[in-house]
């Protein structure tokens, strides 16, 4: 494993049997947990002892698991998640735990595979509030992108744009600028193109999670619209080049 830029496999949330937690406000369901949204926030209605927020079932064919990721705008900063893994959903085994620091942030776990999974916040100080939350599985390439051909890094700036008839333009802003980065990989063996290949048909038709060269989480869309391959033979193996583009998403 060769470092950052880190992929994400899809949320166990959505590809699980069954979701529940410990409570819910009505207006505000569980649902937008795993609704590849970092608007819509969950609410827990108490805060009443250890709140499970999710518990989830995956069934006869469990997929791996060995990180957590929150999304922003939650409630818990300070408060202790602890993921627990079960064969039973009654005899728990904890896999990883840490206080919640503001915002959005990933915890590495220990792997597991098991049809039972939860994240457990120990006693909050208010009803517990969430958006975008993920147990998922990290996906590493062998190699860094390339320092040969480095990452181009742009600011995408975040403007409707309106051209009136008569050759007038309108522009607006509408928020923040956006964070935006075209990653070269070269010389991928064919284990890595399997990775890439499973990560494009499990995730990026939607919204994910991604964690760029740096080390920084980011809610992403992929721009690049077909996965391409271009093939380097090497001492009579083959390798393979290939470049992705990502745009960050505020919301």
């Amino acid at each position: 494993m060769a470092g950052p830029p880190y992929f994400y496999s899809a949320n166990r949330l959505e590809t699980a049997a069954a979701v529940t937690v410990s409570g819910v406000v009505a207006a505000q369901p569980a649902v937008r947990l795993f609704d590849r949204g970092i608007g819509l926030r969950y609410q827990d209605d108490s805060a009443s002892g250890t709140r499970y927020a999710p518990t989830i079932d995956q069934g006869g064919s469990p997929r791996a698991i060995d990180t957590l990721i929150v999304g922003p705008d939650h409630n818990l900063s300070g408060v202790t998640a602890t993921v627990g893994s079960s064969t039973d959903n009654n005899s728990w085994t904890a896999k990883g735990s840490g206080a919640a620091p503001a915002g959005a942030y990933v915890l590495d776990l220990t792997a597991f595979t098991t049809r039972y999974a939860r994240v457990g916040w120990a006693s909050p100080g208010a009803a517990p509030i969430l958006t975008e939350l993920w147990l998922s599985q990290r996906i590493a390439l062998s190699k860094r992108p390339t320092r040969l051909d480095p990452p181009t890094r742009e600011r995408a700036r975040n403007v409707t744009r309106l051209e009136t008839r008569g050759g007038g333009v309108l522009l607006a802003k509408r928020g923040a600028p956006r964070w935006r980065m075209t990653y070269a990989w070269r010389y991928l063996p064919d284990s890595d193109v399997a990775l890439l290949e499973a990560w494009w048909d499990d995730t990026v038709h939607r919204p994910s999670w991604f964690v760029d060269h740096l080390g920084t989480l980011r809610w992403v869309e992929v721009l690049t619209e077909r996965l391409t391959f271009a093939r380097r033979a090497q001492g009579g193996t083959d390798l393979w080049d290939v470049t992705l583009a990502f745009q960050e998403l505020l919301g």
